[in-house]
C-alpha cells in the first residue's frame, strides 16, 4: 500500500531529518540521513534550520522515494513502528530514472 504524506512537521537532529507518512493502518517514520542532506545542499556544519530547509526543498522527492521503497518492502519492522531509511542509492535511482525519462524522443544508436 503506498504511503501518504501527513501534515506532521519534520524533525531534525545530528543524525538527519525524520518525518512521518501513513499507510492507512499506521504511521511510518522516514529518515533522511545527514550525509544525504549534505549531498542535497545542506551545510556540513549541523544546523537544524538548515537541514529542515534543505529537506523541505526535496520533500516531494523524499515522499515518492519512501513510498516506492515501502511498497517494495524496504523498511525496518519494529514492535511498535516501521521505519524507512532513504539511502543515497535510493536518491541516485530517482535521478537515473529522471535522466532516462527526460529524453523520451531520443533514439538508441545502432551500430551498422
Amino acid at each position: 500500500m503506498p504511503l501518504r504524506a501527513t501534515t506532521h512537521p519534520a524533525k531534525s537532529d545530528e543524525v538527519g531529518v525524520s518525518f512521518w507518512m501513513g499507510d492507512c493502518e499506521r504511521f511510518v517514520r522516514v529518515d533522511v540521513p545527514r550525509a544525504q542532506l549534505m549531498a542535497l545542499g545542506s551545510s556540513a556544519v549541523y544546523s537544524p534550520g538548515g537541514d529542515i530547509l534543505t529537506f523541505e526543498q526535496h520533500r516531494e522527492e523524499a515522499e515518492r522515494i519512501a513510498s516506492a521503497k515501502y511498497d517494495g518492502g524496504g523498511y525496518h519492522d519494529y514492535a511498535n513502528s516501521r521505519v524507512v531509511v532513504l539511502a543515497p542509492t535510493d536518491w541516485m535511482q530517482l535521478s537515473e530514472y529522471r535522466q532516462g525519462r527526460s529524453r523520451p524522443l531520443e533514439q538508441p544508436t545502432v551500430a551498422l
